[in-house]
């Protein structure tokens, strides 16, 4: 069996020591899917970085080049969209991309040894931040959570004991920041009182999104009540992080893959049935949220009507 996760491991501390080259890197590490050991042959490798002070383009740039890249399209100019087109049609889309500061991240994608690699660069004092945002202030927001799944997930290369200080901050996951973010997940969806209506039809393209929401819906909350942060809103790698879960509804992984391989009917019956268990796993854990409204509200169906008789 191919070794895609070792592999791209090693090219991915690479890619940290290049960057660590610098003196104004604070710290680095191999994220994603790589550094939990599930990458494949279409993994990306995802490295963090952790700047002490504001990089300048040109130090990235040169980062970018001692880890063996090239950066093709700079997104600051006013040519980007013209040089990113011509550059995707002549390098079959090994296309290098060096974007302006952006939300609090430094970014970076470019090819190295043949594979794709995404750099995300915050400074130290905005992963501060972001742990105050979540476990201080109770705050969720999904991109801050996505930062704070890479730091714990991480595999260190460089500045290892403050990774682990933020590792340490993020641990202490309150219930309250649990709460907030079920809450939010259990607001009234419009989309989910047409299952059965698109289910009874076999209209799959439409009845696979209403799924795919509500899947997303039960995985936010299981996340939560598990304590764990949000890797990726879409979600990626579902059936490895519901099964690294304690709390859950019983047979979950099978009961999850079979949305996507069962019936239409089935399908939205399974999703039903895991959604009301999930709630009730809520209703155990005496958060500070209810479950009454979201329980009636997902109960209800379009109307069906027949002629009279």
């Amino acid at each position: 069996m191919e070794d895609h996760a070792g592999w791209r491991l090693r090219l991915g501390e690479d890619v940290c020591r290049a960057y660590a080259a610098d003196p104004a890197v604070a710290a680095t590490a191999v994220v994603g899917s790589v550094a939990r050991g599930w990458a494949d042959a279409h993994s990306d490798v995802d490295v963090l970085v952790a700047w002490s002070v504001p990089p300048s383009d040109v130090k990235r740039r040169k980062a970018v080049e001692r880890a063996g890249g090239r950066i093709d399209v700079d997104w600051s100019r006013s040519t980007a969209a013209e040089e990113w087109t011509e550059s995707m049609a002549h390098n079959q889309g090994r296309v290098g991309q060096l974007w302006p500061l952006t939300d609090g991240e430094y970014s970076e994608h470019y090819f190295a040894e043949g594979i794709h690699v995404g750099v995300s660069g915050f400074l130290a004092g905005t992963i501060d931040s972001v742990a105050q945002e979540l476990v201080g202030d109770c705050r969720p927001r999904d991109d801050a959570e996505i930062l704070a799944a890479a730091v714990v997930n991480a595999m260190d290369v460089t500045g290892g004991a403050l990774l682990s200080a933020w590792r340490s901050r993020l641990a202490a996951y309150p219930d309250e920041l649990a709460a907030a973010i079920i809450a939010r997940e259990l607001a009234v969806d419009e989309g989910w009182w047409a299952v059965d209506q698109l289910a009874s039809r076999n209209d799959r393209p439409a009845l696979d999104a209403v799924l795919g929401a509500m899947q997303r819906r039960i995985f936010r909350i299981l996340l939560a009540l598990n304590r764990r942060y949000l890797a990726d809103p879409r979600p990626k790698w579902s059936a490895q992080e519901l099964a690294l879960l304690r709390i859950g509804p019983g047979d979950l992984t099978r009961r999850w893959t079979s949305v996507q391989t069962g019936p239409a009917e089935a399908s939205a019956t399974t999703l039903q049935s895991l959604f009301e268990e999930t709630l009730t796993l809520v209703e155990r854990q005496r958060l500070a949220v209810g479950v009454g409204d979201a329980r009636r509200w997902f109960r209800h169906r379009r109307a069906v009507s027949h002629p009279p008789v």
